[in-house]
């Protein structure tokens, strides 16, 4: 049977959770899935960790240079997917055992239109032992048109794509002043999806985000003025109509609504 989804998790020194992330691709209940890893430079002998996976023909390994970036590492890998589905998952990450079956069964019943689908996810934050210290469901949500889109100041997990409406829209985004090093790549490819095409949100629990010490971004200068720059430049590519107004909570900054020019 052809493969239907490649998965691409990219990792950059996270020798102490790409396993774990390996780990639960291999338990899905869905078995006709391809995996592509992605070493973005790791100084950390992240490669090492799994080495033993690629026996399985299905797992392929790239391996950088030096660090490029998640964005660029994303876009290397992309070059190699022949799947018409692509699953992303950051490598501290975990998929549910149902996960990959329910999201390639939904994308199947879709029309050429819904170029992504995606659900609810769980968020955890684990200690230095990889302890669940915390948790909560976090629920994702429907949207109708790109301004409903852009005022919800979110992002959706997973990121179930269309392989072709991805490569379409010339894969993840890097033309912006930091070169796509930004950390706001998902909310770029998503609102480049949105000019075109539909999402479509299924209400269950498909991953599990951990938060750790080693990946809580407190860069909140440079995302807040990333997403400021990724607002107004979106704002104007869609006939320049509304002037963006912010407001900031917790110290983060968010579209609160827009105002007609």
């Amino acid at each position: 049977m052809e493969s239907m989804v490649t998965v691409l998790i990219p990792f950059y020194n996270r020798k102490k959770f790409i396993r774990d992330a390996v780990e639960s691709v291999l338990w899905q209940t869905y078995r006709n899935w391809k995996l592509i890893l992605i070493d973005d430079g790791s100084t950390d002998n992240g490669s090492k960790e799994v080495e033993e996976y690629l026996s399985d023909s299905r797992i392929s390994l790239i391996k950088n240079e030096e660090n490029i970036g998640k964005v660029r590492s994303l876009n290397k890998a992309l070059l190699l997917v022949d799947t018409p589905f692509i699953l992303e998952l950051d490598s501290d990450d975990l998929l549910f055992k149902y996960t990959i079956k329910d999201l390639v069964n939904e994308a199947m019943n879709q029309p050429e239109d819904v170029a992504i689908i995606s659900g609810n996810m769980v968020r955890v934050i684990i200690g230095p032992d990889k302890e669940i210290v915390s948790k909560n469901r976090v629920k994702g949500r429907q949207f109708n048109d790109k301004y409903e889109y852009l005022l919800s100041n979110r992002v959706v997990w997973p990121r179930f794509y269309r392989t072709s409406a991805l490569k379409e829209i010339g894969g993840w985004q890097t033309d912006d002043p930091l070169n796509g090093l930004h950390g706001l790549d998902d909310l770029r490819i998503l609102i480049k999806f949105v000019e075109k095409y539909k999402f479509k949100w299924i209400n269950r629990e498909f991953i599990m985000l951990r938060i750790h010490d080693e990946n809580i971004s407190e860069n909140k200068d440079v995302i807040n003025k990333m997403r400021e720059w990724v607002v107004r430049d979106t704002l104007k590519r869609w006939g320049d109509l509304y002037e963006p107004i912010f407001i900031e909570e917790d110290g983060w900054k968010y579209v609160n609504r827009l105002v007609p020019k």
